[in-house]
């Protein structure tokens, strides 16, 4: 790094741990994260490279499809799509049902996972997703 508001070399970038990291961010900032010029699939945040996140807020749509359950997340600041994917190996329908078990109409979750762009729109894939029971959590 040649100062400290320039982003680490591309080379680089394993050495930063936020890099591994599931940043939290609101919605709104998720989406007008400009994108990284070399690394695809990466967004810039200050002097960092940002790919992974954790959002948390209301499910306000649901949609089951074959291969996977794609969902959005409102936290007051926008509205962002999540896919959650069924996983390939799993042959267990108990696996996939517990997994989506929270992702119902008006429940409060939490999302960890990678920001895509699918149809020149941002998403997130889903790493993890667990159901919040205190919503007292919104705010920590």
């Amino acid at each position: 790094m040649a100062d400290d508001h320039s982003l680490p070399e591309t080379s680089k970038l394993g050495l930063d741990s936020t890099f591994w990291s599931c940043m939290k961010l609101a919605n709104v900032e998720i989406l007008s994260l400009p994108e990284h010029e070399e690394l695809a699939g990466c967004f810039v945040l200050g002097n960092r490279v940002v790919h992974k996140v954790h959002i948390m807020g209301d499910v306000v749509s649901v949609h089951e499809r074959e291969r996977n359950i794609q969902f959005c997340v409102d936290d007051g600041s926008a509205v962002l799509p999540c896919v959650l994917w069924k996983n390939r190996d799993s042959r267990d329908e108990t696996d996939w049902e517990e997994r989506i078990s929270g992702i119902r109409l008006g429940e409060v979750v939490r999302v960890m996972g990678k920001i895509t762009i699918f149809r020149d729109e941002r998403q997130i894939n889903v790493m993890s997703m667990s159901h919040v029971n205190d919503v007292h959590a919104l705010c920590a």
